[in-house]
């Protein structure tokens, strides 16, 4: 279910947004949360004004603490069947511009790449699920075997968090590595040199 609220006068000013799929810190997920976390908000303190969030969210989760001031725009769906109808509308041809108004550009942090018309950007954090198909659960692996080469070829752009990332996509997808962008992800503040 789509989630719709009344804008406030920030948002209803608010016509061109760059959109930061926020899902995986919203459900606490680990290394994709804290990447997608962090990442929101080291974009929201250069540009505070460019930037909108997107989440699909479960019962009683809400944006990360503290961004709750960022224009946001969610859908309410388990995770499971939120992917399933992701990955069923890039195969149908099906749009889901109308959940994100004004997008100009899309940010997907894990992978789940929405079916847009506008850009889209895809960060691919690594390809265990290819390279190690035993450590993964078995529908995981299916659904990533079977969505992820669409995803890839659908991006406008892709991230990798490393080089060698980027080689097994590359390689995996046949893709063309201009289209690939290596972003190294940096330690957290708060740990520092002692």
């Amino acid at each position: 279910m789509v989630e719709w609220r009344r804008l406030t006068q920030r948002e209803s000013e608010f016509t061109m947004a760059i959109y930061i799929d926020v899902s995986s810190a919203v459900h606490g997920k680990a290394g994709l949360g804290r990447y997608a976390d962090s990442l929101a908000r080291a974009l929201l303190r250069r540009e505070p004004e460019r930037f909108a969030l997107f989440y699909n969210r479960g019962p009683n989760t809400w944006p990360p603490e503290g961004l709750e001031w960022v224009p946001a725009r969610s859908v309410r769906a388990g995770y499971k069947p939120w992917r399933m109808a992701v990955w069923l509308a890039h195969l149908a041809g099906i749009s889901f511009d109308r959940l994100l108004p004004g997008a100009e550009l899309f940010h997907a942090t894990e992978h789940l790449l929405l079916p847009l018309r506008v850009p889209t950007v895809l960060t691919v954090h690594d390809m265990i699920f290819k390279l190690f198909p035993e450590h993964q659960k078995r529908l995981n692996f299916w659904y990533l075997n079977a969505a992820m080469p669409l995803y890839c070829r659908r991006a406008a752009a892709i991230i990798t968090v490393s080089e060698w990332s980027k080689r097994d996509v590359v390689a995996h997808y046949k893709l063309d590595p201009a289209k690939v962008t290596v972003v190294h992800e940096a330690a957290s503040p708060e740990f520092a040199l002692i």
